[in-house]
């Protein structure tokens, strides 16, 4: 949103009336209906996954989250398929000036959803889950020159506090193939939650530290249950850096962190919170010598539903 504001000063709060927005829409579709553009494309993508948003901060945030999806959808993918699937790239890293696009970086350096989903997605070592109709199989996926070894942790949860599994396995892999470390009746897993009210949470481990995490849901967005959360933010200062830790009491999701009054970049954004599980983020303010700390604002999916 903030850079919607400093590329448009003065229309921003029209939405995609402004004519700073609609001299930027360059894609016309025709042939789909007349006057459909870019931004009903964009409308349309968020619908299949995500509930109306309620206002334009929404839609903005939700255009990021269904771009994400789909690039953590297309590499995990990619991944799981190897050695059919060798590598893939994403198309695009930043923007060359400043508007609305498909870029992970915009103009001013800001990064968006689809940046952290497709770094996590890109990371060395990755735990996924696939949807195969009855079953859900996660995969361990490693690019090592040696074997990987670790400790996965898959806990099936609402999106409250409940825990109606959990299980602990060894992984040893190569990275000639993916392995499978688990496979789960879909029956069975929801046997005591609901679809609608159902996570299944990984978290990838090595000599006892977390190098990954995941997340499967049996359901669209649009139909998961959410709960009003109470999130804590705690902060403290180490010189220039910033760092933050973040806890909630039920399951939230796709956290963005943003700073109202300082510029700054977040080690991590458009996460997860489970309860009980504290997040923690390092903000690096963009110039240093401040004198005073940043007002951090938290907008998480449950925010853009209509109460």
């Amino acid at each position: 949103m903030e850079t919607v504001k400093q590329f448009d000063p003065q229309h921003w709060n029209n939405g995609l009336s402004s004519p700073v927005l609609t001299a930027r829409q360059r894609s016309k579709m025709p042939w789909i209906e007349p006057g459909f553009d870019g931004y009903d494309m964009i409308e349309h993508y968020i619908s299949l996954e995500y509930k109306p948003a309620k206002d334009f901060e929404s839609f903005i945030y939700l255009s990021q989250l269904a771009q994400a999806d789909a690039l953590k959808r297309a590499a995990e993918a990619h991944r799981r398929n190897k050695p059919t699937t060798m590598g893939s790239l994403y198309w695009q890293l930043a923007d060359c000036w400043p508007t609305v696009s498909w870029s992970t970086i915009d103009f001013f350096g800001r990064r968006k959803a689809g940046y952290f989903a497709i770094e996590r997605a890109y990371r060395e070592v990755i735990i996924s889950a696939s949807d195969h109709g009855d079953s859900i199989e996660v995969s361990v996926i490693s690019e090592r020159l040696n074997n990987f070894q670790g400790e996965a942790i898959i806990r099936l949860r609402n999106t409250e506090k409940g825990i109606y599994l959990a299980d602990s396995i060894q992984v040893v892999t190569d990275n000639d193939q993916p392995k499978i470390i688990a496979m789960y009746d879909k029956i069975d897993l929801l046997s005591e939650v609901t679809a609608e009210g159902a996570i299944l949470q990984m978290i990838l481990l090595e000599k006892g530290a977390v190098i990954h995490q995941n997340y499967h849901l049996f359901v669209k967005s649009k139909s998961l249950i959410l709960t009003e959360p109470k999130i804590e933010i705690q902060t403290t200062f180490q010189n220039e850096l910033i760092h933050l830790q973040l806890q909630s009491d039920v399951f939230v999701k796709s956290v963005e962190l943003s700073s109202i009054d300082i510029e700054g970049f977040f080690s991590d954004n458009f996460f997860n919170l489970f309860p009980g599980e504290p997040v923690k983020v390092q903000f690096q303010p963009k110039k240093s010598g401040g004198k005073k700390p940043p007002h951090f604002q938290i907008r998480s999916l449950f925010d853009t539903l209509d109460k």
